[in-house]
């Protein structure tokens, strides 16, 4: 198992700031961003995420994850083809501000500050705190945790810059080693495993997320959970330029569509789950003022936000 314990002094900007010079050939799915409007390949919407079903799930699977099935199945209409791969979250990140992608799958507005997200929400995601079973720990806010490890994945917001992710900004900055953050394709499988193995006290995670991988990993009941109130809209963030742009139009324009025929409804049951329009009033801020406020224009000005967060 692969850990990184490692501490940097801001929850985003570092990171990014380190990955940035390092992207080369080697992470490119392409030859180059600059030429993918003039070649065969700009009708290809490259995709990528770590897997977080059911958002996105195994690629070339049955399932691979119902905001892949919307992308393909609303796209493909437009003339597209969907190509979605796993990595991890941090290079997903990286490579859709960069261009190498065309989107990171099932970002947070806090996730995918300076990209491009849709006025429409693909779903709502709620933040849960997990413990080991037998944990006597009872969760009544972030600071209810002071004292005890805590395991995260890597550039992953919790409650889009609310509290617990001023809270855990502030314990790896001042405790670093009471911290740890994973950076791998299956993190949150690993944080499970740790957890139970009591080498961390606690594990901050998507609630469906959670749910969907501890039935994956037949582990259902065997974690203490606790809900955090803490609800976020979760989208496809796109590249921040004009591509980008008209992808995410694409993408609002097909997902009502589908909302009206019911088509949405026939796939979400595929995965358990459904429609989470009665959700967004539980959202906070409301998503158009956070989109607003995270999302940037162009390409220059989403590079140095992202540096300087």
């Amino acid at each position: 198992m692969v850990l990184f314990e490692t501490l940097r002094q801001k929850v985003r900007g570092a990171a990014l700031a380190l990955l940035l010079p390092c992207l080369g050939g080697s992470l490119l799915l392409n030859s180059s961003p600059a030429t993918a409007g003039t070649s065969a390949s700009s009708r290809v919407v490259k995709l990528a995420a770590d897997p977080w079903c059911p958002y996105n799930c195994a690629p070339n699977s049955a399932h691979p994850g119902y905001m892949i099935e919307l992308a393909r199945t609303i796209l493909v209409k437009s003339g597209y083809s969907v190509e979605y791969r796993t990595r991890p979250w941090s290079r997903a990140l990286v490579e859709a501000h960069n261009g190498v992608i065309d989107g990171a799958v099932g970002a947070t507005y806090e996730d995918g500050r300076g990209l491009v997200f849709g006025h429409e929400a693909l779903g709502i995601d709620h933040t849960v705190v997990a413990f080991a079973e037998n944990s006597t720990v009872i969760y009544s806010g972030p600071h209810s945790l002071d004292g005890l490890k805590i395991g995260i994945i890597d550039n992953y917001g919790y409650n889009n810059g609310g509290p617990i992710d001023q809270y855990l900004a502030d314990r790896r900055r001042n405790n670093p080693d009471s911290v740890v953050v994973l950076a791998t394709d299956h993190a949150l499988r690993q944080l499970i495993e740790m957890l139970r193995l009591h080498y961390i006290d606690a594990i901050f995670a998507s609630g469906n997320v959670l749910n969907y991988t501890l039935k994956l990993m037949h582990l259902q009941g065997q974690l203490k959970i606790s809900d955090t109130a803490a609800y976020n809209v979760v989208n496809i963030a796109f590249t921040p330029d004009a591509r980008g742009r008209k992808l995410a139009r694409l993408m609002d324009q097909g997902l009502r569509k589908l909302r009206q025929t019911g088509r949405l409804a026939k796939i979400l049951a595929e995965y358990g789950l459904t429609d989470w329009v009665a959700m967004m009033p539980l959202t906070s801020p409301h998503p158009a003022e956070i989109r607003h406020r995270f999302e940037t224009p162009d390409r220059s000005e989403s590079l140095v936000t992202l540096l300087s967060f």
